[in-house]
């Protein structure tokens, strides 16, 4: 494993320059593709709506779960057979 060693204010700063920049990459670039490419087919071909660059980031959000789930699917339902059911009382439970 290895250690990095942040001397000083610069350098914490440098750091933090770095993991924002690599976020902002991470997420901007997606998003103005996924804007880009639905601005180009929808708006243009079809007359739709425009959108944002925040909607393309939740267009970007979605098509990545769709295609995670389809390509990748690890969801895993477990069914347990109970002892026995709860007890019903014949009781109104809220009192009425």
């Amino acid at each position: 494993m290895k250690v990095y060693e942040i001397k000083g204010l610069s350098g914490l700063l440098a750091f933090l320059g770095s993991v924002l920049l690599t976020l902002a990459l991470v997420l901007l670039l997606p998003s103005a593709f996924m804007m880009v490419l639905w601005n180009a087919m929808i708006f243009e071909l079809f007359s739709g709506p425009e959108i944002g660059l925040a909607q393309g980031l939740l267009l970007w959000l979605a098509s990545a779960i769709v295609f995670k789930l389809i390509f990748n699917p690890q969801i895993e339902f477990e069914f347990k057979k109970m002892d026995r059911p709860p007890h019903d009382s014949e009781e109104d439970p809220f009192g009425s």
